[in-house]
């Protein structure tokens, strides 16, 4: 069930996703760190969301996964239970592609501002508190995990973007989109950010 966040900039009767499209570095479970590895990876997200035994929790439902390492999306499937793909995906300081099947997705950015933290961007709280939800991959199951962030070494820069998905890529109720969107100035702007994490095992979701 979908809880109802309190965004002055969401308009009534909608429900926010979030798009993250990076580079993972030293990626990997807390135990056992012989895990870890590097890739590029793609996540949309639907937050806000009440956990089913425990409608007081509010999850984070990491519906969509692409990477471009075989081994880490067979992971991803096989220990969190994240819908994880195998794609091409081509990222750079200003573009992000990934290619699925005959789907394409591509997001174009434009540096907005200077680097800073969550002082100088206080409207990255609301991406702070989703960060710190417990996810999930798969309704069926009742695993969770979590990503536990560096917060007060985190680097935070605004970007606009102009992004387009083919229907098929993102999720079968998505249409073909073209969207743009303004710099983390704005509430639900675009941020680039650089951050220290560290992710959990498994556990239940209650």
């Amino acid at each position: 069930m979908l809880d109802t966040p309190s965004f002055s900039s969401l308009p009534p009767g909608t429900h926010p996703v979030v798009m993250e499209m990076g580079y993972e570095m030293n990626c990997g479970p807390e135990w056992p760190t012989i895990l870890d590895k590097n890739f590029t990876e793609y996540k949309f997200e639907i937050p806000y969301i009440r956990a089913k035994n425990n409608p007081q929790k509010i999850l984070n439902y990491k519906s969509v996964i692409y990477v471009d390492d075989k081994l880490e999306s067979f992971g991803s499937r096989e220990v969190y239970g994240l819908n994880a793909s195998y794609a091409t995906m081509n990222m750079s300081t200003s573009s992000y592609v990934i290619k699925f099947d005959q789907f394409t997705f591509q997001a174009l950015f434009q540096v907005d501002g200077p680097w800073g933290n969550m002082t100088t961007y206080p409207y990255f709280k609301v991406y702070q508190e989703i960060m710190n939800m417990s996810w999930f991959g798969d309704p069926k199951l009742s695993s969770c995990a979590e990503h536990h962030y560096d917060y007060d070494n985190i680097r935070i820069r605004p970007s606009n973007m102009t992004l387009s998905a083919q229907r098929g890529i993102l999720s079968t109720f998505f249409p073909n989109i073209s969207m743009s969107t303004p710099g983390v100035q704005a509430e639900l702007g675009t941020t680039e950010l650089y951050v220290k994490f560290t992710m959990s095992t498994p556990h239940s979701c209650d």
